[in-house]
């Protein structure tokens, strides 16, 4: 959870989108604390005071990130390998 505050004027709204996978949800009005999921890996906060001050902050899950997003990315990656190599190979048969 991310809790947010303001001393001064106090805290007119919460905004919050978040990433699971490579896009960002909608923005949605939070309470605070805003809640994180476990499997949310970007958070994208924006609180506005009763001054009109505009406050913007990304909070990062590294944990999530490497659990869902970097596998995820290594799998794609050996799959290009693998068919730049087969390619090549039945290149090579057909020369032959």
């Amino acid at each position: 959870s991310l809790i947010v505050g303001d001393k001064e004027s106090g805290v007119k709204e919460t905004l919050a989108r978040s990433r699971r996978w490579f896009t960002w949800s909608n923005w949605s009005a939070v309470q605070n604390p805003v809640a994180i999921a476990n499997d949310v890996w970007a958070v994208d906060i924006r609180t506005v005071d009763n001054a009109g001050n505009l406050t913007a902050v990304i909070v990062y899950n590294w944990p999530a990130f490497f659990t869902t997003i970097v596998p995820f990315l290594s799998l794609l990656v050996a799959a290009a390998v693998a068919a730049v190599l087969l390619r090549r190979r039945y290149a090579y048969k057909a020369k032959g």
